[in-house]
Formats: structure tokens, C-alpha cells, sequence
């Protein structure tokens, strides 16, 4: 059964956020990555066109809970996730 709510624990902790912010990245993940893909963004050219990709593929859930996203595409805005920061 799809668990909304330990992915968005995946995500608060592959970026190291505080204890809490798990609640925020469900209720709205890409408003909440924004500020930190726009860091890596400015910093890197190689993953700022990874960010480029990530952000046209997920577009489509811009201002959705992340219940709202189907599982599949979850796990693969994690993985996505995981290859921008691991480069």
C-alpha cells in the first residue's frame, strides 16, 4: 500500500533536513525542494540539467500533496532525487 508519508522521510533525510520537515515535503514536496534544487542549481551546470528534467517531469503535480501522486512516479522523484545529489 502506497506510504506518502515514508517517502517524504526518504526525502528529509537524503537532504538532512530537521525532524518535522517530513510533514512539510508531503504536503507539497516541490515547493518544498525548490530552494535546495535552486542551490545545487546555481552551484553545478552538470545537475543543473538533471534539475531541468526533474522539474519538466513532475510538473504536472506543481502544488500536490503527495498523496496525490501515484506511487510509481514517486519513486522515481526519489530516485531522481538521489542521482542530483550523488553526482
Amino acid at each position: 500500500m502506497y506510504n506518502p508519508h515514508s517517502y517524504a522521510v526518504t526525502i528529509e533525510m537524503m537532504l538532512h533536513c530537521s525532524l518535522g520537515s517530513a510533514d512539510e515535503i508531503e504536503k507539497n514536496p516541490l515547493v518544498f525542494l525548490k530552494s535546495f534544487l535552486d542551490k545545487v542549481y546555481d552551484d553545478d551546470a552538470t545537475k543543473a540539467k538533471l534539475i531541468d528534467c526533474f522539474d519538466k517531469r513532475y510538473a504536472k503535480y506543481m502544488n500536490t500533496h503527495l498523496r496525490d501522486w501515484s506511487e510509481d512516479d514517486t519513486k522515481q522523484m526519489v530516485h531522481d532525487l538521489r542521482e542530483i545529489y550523488s553526482r
